[in-house]
């Protein structure tokens, strides 16, 4: 992680998390888990402004988390799916695929009220933006 303020209106944040995270399965062998990302970065940065308001952005960058596929051939039986109405995953296979790389950025807008013996903070929060 690195923090720096930039001046006394300016700041910003970065962190980048390595992730392994891994289970055994039903035959010992260690599996990735639904939160194993491996490559997790954050970037966030702010600025003050006057009478109190203040802007702020916060992108994210995930790797792609684990998902177990379905069984096509057993999801497609008529008998099957008139039952479950869903698919059937392929336990065979957990975790063993891995959806695309993710990303998101957040936008924030804050306006702060000071008073002798309390304060209040408005805010509005726009996210996946």
């Amino acid at each position: 992680m690195f923090q720096q303020k930039l001046s006394t209106s300016v700041y910003g944040i970065i962190s980048y998390t390595f992730v392994r995270s891994e289970f055994d399965d039903k035959n010992g062998a260690l599996v990735a888990s639904s939160w194993d990302n491996v490559h997790i970065i954050n970037i966030t940065a702010g600025k003050k402004l006057k009478r109190y308001w203040e802007i702020s952005g916060k992108f994210r960058l995930l790797g792609g988390a684990p998902y177990t596929p379905y069984d096509v051939e057993l999801s497609s039986q008529k008998e099957i799916w008139d039952v479950t109405q869903s698919g059937i995953k392929d336990w065979d296979l957990l975790n063993t695929e891995r959806i695309g790389v993710s990303h998101g950025l957040d936008i924030r807008v804050d306006k702060k009220w000071y008073f002798s013996k309390w304060a209040s903070n408005l805010y509005l929060d726009i996210q996946n933006i």
